[in-house]
C-alpha cells in the first residue's frame, strides 16, 4: 500500500468551466501532472458540477480520483452542485449519490460554501494529529 501523502492546509479546487476560487486551485485544465499531485495532496477536492459534467472528461476523470483518494488517505470528496442537486437519480455522477453534497442554490453564496470546506478541513486536519 503506498504511504499516504502529506496534506496541504487547503482544499483542491475546480470546476467543469475552470478553475475558480481563493483557495488552493487544482485546474484539470492544465497541462502536466501538476493539478493531480495537487489534488493528492490536498485534504478536500470540492467538485464543482453543472449539467456539463457529463460531456466533460476532465471533470468526470477528477472526480474519479477523488473518490479512489477518499478509498485511501485521509481525504474527502465534497461534490458541489452548482444548480441544485438533480432530481433524477440519474443525473447524479456515478460514486457520489452517498456523498454528502452541497447545492449551490441552497446555501446561497460562494462564501456560504467557503466556509463549510474551511470547517470540513479544520476537522480532517484535526483527525490528522
Amino acid at each position: 500500500m503506498p504511504s499516504a501523502p502529506q496534506p496541504s492546509p487547503t482544499p483542491c479546487v475546480s470546476t467543469a468551466s475552470g478553475s475558480s476560487s481563493t483557495a488552493s486551485i487544482c485546474s484539470p485544465a492544465r497541462s502536466g501532472p501538476a493539478p493531480w499531485n495537487a489534488q493528492r495532496t490536498a485534504r478536500i477536492t470540492l467538485a464543482a458540477l453543472s449539467p456539463a459534467f457529463a460531456t466533460d472528461q476532465t471533470q468526470r476523470e477528477q472526480v474519479q480520483r477523488g473518490i479512489v483518494l477518499t478509498r485511501t488517505f485521509s481525504h474527502r470528496l465534497i461534490p458541489l452542485y452548482l444548480d441544485g442537486v438533480p432530481d433524477d437519480p440519474d443525473g447524479v455522477p456515478y460514486g457520489l449519490g452517498i456523498v454528502h453534497a452541497i447545492s449551490l442554490p441552497d446555501h446561497g453564496s460562494l462564501d456560504d460554501v467557503a466556509a463549510i470546506v474551511a470547517r470540513v478541513s479544520r476537522e480532517l486536519a484535526a483527525q490528522d494529529d
